[in-house]
């Protein structure tokens, strides 16, 4: 048994997290395995086998070491028994009463664990390697909340006065030799965690099951025929080229879909529970936290903390996403304008340079984040100490053979530091090898495919706005509008993820799929932000892009008085100070959010320019299609609120039906273009579903997209 440093804080941190979870939901845990049968209780326990938890087979199981000696109540044989409450007698008396209680006094009339590991030793030769490293050592328990505190003693007699005063009868003593002390430690850290993988997994079970049983009764079955009929009509979707040159214009509306689809999710995220669920498990299971360092150690996701947080993080990116996309917008707006400062446009472009390569940073670090889950976790590694914008810092640590491995290779290169250019070619070579041969798709983990297509999408804008715009390379970290004051941010909401706490509604995180619990953890979320900042997420990073182009036109007068002076040395960007407390900026916030004219933010805003709005206020089109392309449509759009699937030929093939064509891009992008009479002529960019059906969150993302772009619904398509 090795010594562990800060194993007193994981017991009472773990110790909180069971009596956190067994308070909310530990009437539903209790009914659900009175309900299971022995079959049903196996299946749990060996489940929790491969989350790294140790079961034994029997209570005398020595074939997991000496496990049977710490925690022989873990075992198959016992807790499986139907009708046996053996299992929720422990949850519950490991979750009620105080460790230290747990120390002196056991189940009913049960050893304590103190009593238990002494007993183990005198009777089992259960024996600790810390003998002779920690003899002189002691652990103290207290009835306070530390519970426990090591000491160690310079002197044998020093060791000896101190344990002769605090030691006494095992189910009463307030002291034992840290050797013996540290097994009662590990007993309780074993048992209480053993205890939470179960508890997490009979919930997060429950909650597949019913969600199962919802999809089944709700679902639209997608037919083999309507496959083949799918694709037969895909003979019919002409594939456009790209235009072959980009104007200005092209690449301001593409930075407006850019923000668009990015503030789609976020609303989706924010109204469904199913959105909200997906999303939150990615981040959560793509933890940077979870990747292990060069000793091979990574931390546990056992605490709740790790859902509220990764859940405040992925709001954050998505606001922070909505307002960079809107950022970039305005950046190549004021470049478009007419006219145009000289000094102001080179003002603009040198920060457009510095925003994407930020943008382009970002994408690449969900990226690496997301590949842990796969085939190339075993290439990552986490670096202790380091940090990546706020996140631990994970590095590629060496790459598989090119033949071999082409895949992971080229991901694991599109994780590493490169230019647009070197990303979009690596991004080419994965899409050649999706298109040859799907299985390498399939290989992918959702939430890296995802994470894929986003790095594409970004790289490809990136290139398109060089061959339009000449850039400079990024500046100097100084000299960064944005990133200065996204720095002060981030800084400032570091404390208010510190104190999130949604532990209420997502004890275990499969809770989300509940309407009530993701409703309940947004209004948590957004209540504990308003408190500690004064205003909203996304008013925040409003106020930010609004700050951000004042600096621009500030720094612009300041340009030109130089060069009015004749100094024609360009002088460099200096932050604005704030020199303002918390607290002053708390209630400027405040002041600020009543003077605010409603429907003032861009987020939330139409994707029709406010210049266009005129024209495209038109009686609604409605379209006369065949029978495959309204059932299409009718599961996109249901009149009765129920969610089916769709394959992705049928949607493309609806899609031809309409006279759409479409431009594949890269890494799984396709941009749809309208037909010369329809009433818009703005194109639609999705990302092809990981799978071959489109269902669940990406279901919705589809339908919110052709909503928002083309105003369509239920009542939009008849049949022909």
């Amino acid at each position: 048994m090795a010594f562990v440093v800060d194993l007193p804080e994981q017991v009472r941190a773990l110790h909180k997290n069971l009596a956190t979870k067994y308070r909310h939901d530990g009437a539903r845990v209790e009914q659900l395995w009175r309900s299971f049968d022995k079959n049903q209780r196996a299946r749990i326990l060996f489940g929790i086998t491969k989350e790294g938890t140790k079961v034994l087979n029997k209570p005398t199981d020595t074939t997991l070491g000496n496990v049977n000696l710490i925690i022989p109540e873990i075992n198959m044989l016992e807790l499986t028994v139907p009708g046996d409450d053996r299992l929720l007698d422990l949850l519950q008396y490991r979750a009620s009463t105080s460790l230290r209680e747990q120390y002196k006094q056991g189940v009913g009339e049960e050893l304590g664990d103190a009593g238990f590991i002494e007993r183990g030793m005198r009777a089992n030769d259960l024996r600790s390697d810390l003998t002779i490293s920690h003899r002189h050592w002691l652990n103290i328990y207290t009835d306070d909340e530390k519970y426990v505190k090591r000491r160690r003693y310079p002197k044998k007699g020093q060791y000896d006065d101190s344990y002769a005063l605090f030691s006494g009868p095992a189910t009463s003593g307030a002291c034992l030799p840290t050797p013996i002390g540290d097994f009662v430690l590990k007993r309780q850290h074993h048992t209480i965690i053993s205890l939470i993988v179960i508890f997490n997994y009979i919930l997060t079970i429950d909650t597949a099951y019913r969600t199962a049983k919802a999809d089944l009764t709700n679902s639209t079955a997608v037919s083999s025929e309507a496959v083949e009929q799918s694709t037969k009509l895909l003979s019919f979707l002409s594939i456009a080229a790209l235009p072959q040159t980009l104007t200005l214009n092209d690449i301001v509306s593409g930075a407006l879909d850019m923000k668009s689809s990015r503030e789609e999710i976020l609303e989706l995220c924010r109204k469904d529970s199913t959105v909200l669920l997906y999303m939150a498990s990615s981040w959560l299971f793509s933890r940077p936290e979870l990747v292990k360092d060069d000793k091979g150690q990574c931390l546990s996701i056992i605490d709740d903390s790790f859902n509220s947080q990764s859940i405040f993080d992925m709001a954050k990116d998505m606001v922070i996403s909505v307002a960079t996309w809107e950022y970039i917008h305005r950046l190549l707006l004021l470049i478009n304008g007419q006219p145009v400062d000289g000094t102001l446009r080179a003002i603009a472009v040198q920060e457009l340079s510095n925003v994407c390569d930020i943008e382009h940073r970002r994408s690449r670090r969900q990226l690496i984040h997301s590949l842990r889950r796969g085939s190339c976790a075993k290439y990552l590694v986490r670096i202790p100490g380091a940090w990546d914008d706020g996140f631990p810092l994970v590095k590629v640590k060496g790459k598989p053979d090119l033949k071999k491995e082409p895949q992971d290779n080229h991901l694991l290169s599109l994780c590493q530091k490169s230019d647009a250019a070197e990303s979009i070619a690596h991004v080419r070579k994965v899409d050649e090898l999706h298109r040859s041969d799907p299985a390498n798709r399939a290989r992918m983990h959702s939430s890296g495919y995802d994470a894929l297509g986003n790095l594409a999408a970004t790289v490809s804008f990136i290139i398109d706005v060089r061959a339009v715009i000449p850039m400079p390379d990024k500046s100097g970290k100084k000299n960064q509008i944005y990133l200065s004051r996204s720095e002060a941010l981030t800084s400032e909401l570091e404390s208010v993820r510190e104190a999130i706490d949604l532990s209420a509604f997502v004890a275990v995180i499969a809770k989300l799929n509940d309407d009530n619990n993701a409703r309940g953890t947004w209004q948590s979320l957004d209540a504990t932000i308003l408190e500690r900042t004064g205003t909203t997420l996304e008013t925040l990073y409003e106020n930010l892009i609004d700050q951000c182009m004042e600096d621009i036109h500030r720094y612009h007068e300041q340009q030109q008085t130089k060069s009015a002076q004749k100094k024609t040395v360009p002088q460099p960007y200096v932050p604005v100070t704030e020199i303002s407390s918390s607290a002053e900026r708390i209630e400027q916030r405040r002041e600020k959010d009543k003077s605010r004219p409603a429907h003032s933010s861009f987020f939330h805003a139409s994707v029709i320019p406010a210049e266009e709005l005129e024209e495209e206020e038109v009686e609604p089109q409605v379209f006369r299609v065949k029978q495959d392309t309204l059932n299409t449509f009718s599961v996109l759009f249901p009149r009765d609120g129920k969610r089916g699937s769709i394959h992705w030929t049928a949607f493309e093939a609806a899609m031809a039906d309409l006279e759409f064509s479409v431009v594949p891009k890269f890494g799984s992008v396709y941009t749809f273009l309208p037909p010369a009479g329809m009433g818009t002529q703005k194109s639609l960019t999705v990302h092809r579903p990981h799978q071959p059906k489109i269902e669940g969150h990406v279901l919705l993302a589809y339908a919110s997209r052709l909503r928002r772009v083309y105003g369509w619904g239920p009542g939009t398509f008849e049949l022909g």
